[in-house]
C-alpha cells in the first residue's frame, strides 16, 4: 500500500508537470501567449514561435526526445524528472524586447507548486514510525536536515532539496 501511494504521488506530480508543458505548447502554437499582441501583432506570432522552438530544442537537447503525453510513459523518478524539467525551463529563450513574454518564471512557480505536495499526503504516520525505528537502529536521534544546491548554484529550500537536488 505504501509503494502504491508513493507511486501514485510520483505519477500525479509528473503528470501535472507534463500538463504544464503541453498547455504552454498549445498556447504558443495557437498564438495566444505573447503579451505584446496589440502593439506588435506580427512580432507577437514570431515571439510565440521563438519560445515554442526554444522549448522544443531544449527538451530534445536535454532529454533526448520530446515530452510524452502521459506520466505512464516516463520511467524517470520524479526527482530526476524535476531536475531535467528545471533545466528545460532555464533554457527557454525569447525575443529580447519581449522579456515579459518569458514563460520561465511562471513555469518555475508551477513546477514548485506541483512538487510541494503536502508531506502528510505522502508520508503517513506509519512511514514516520518506520523511519524513526530505522534511525534508532543506525544511532541517529533526529531526522537529518538536508540542504543542497539546485541547478545553476541556486540554494534549495529544505523541502525542495529533498525533492530535486
Amino acid at each position: 500500500m505504501r509503494a502504491e501511494k508513493i507511486g501514485d504521488s510520483r505519477k500525479a506530480t509528473i503528470q501535472s508537470i507534463l500538463n504544464m508543458f503541453h498547455d504552454l505548447s498549445k498556447a504558443l502554437l495557437d498564438g495566444d501567449h505573447c503579451h505584446q499582441r496589440t502593439t506588435a501583432p506580427k512580432s507577437s506570432i514570431f515571439c510565440d514561435y521563438v519560445i515554442f522552438g526554444s522549448l522544443c530544442r531544449a527538451t530534445v537537447k536535454i532529454r533526448g526526445s520530446l515530452l510524452k503525453e502521459s506520466a505512464d510513459d516516463i520511467t524517470q523518478s520524479a526527482n530526476s524528472f524535476c531536475y531535467v524539467t528545471q533545466r528545460i525551463i532555464d533554457s527557454i529563450t525569447w525575443i529580447s524586447d519581449h522579456s515579459n513574454c518569458s514563460p520561465a518564471p511562471r513555469l518555475t512557480g508551477k513546477l514548485l507548486e506541483a512538487l510541494l505536495t503536502p508531506q502528510d499526503e505522502i508520508v503517513t504516520p506509519d512511514h514516520k514510525l518506520s523511519m524513526k525505528k530505522q534511525r534508532q537502529k543506525t544511532g541517529l536521534r533526529e531526522p537529518l536536515h538536508i540542504q543542497g544546491k539546485a541547478g545553476g548554484g541556486k540554494q534549495c529550500s529544505e523541502l525542495r532539496a529533498v525533492i530535486c537536488c
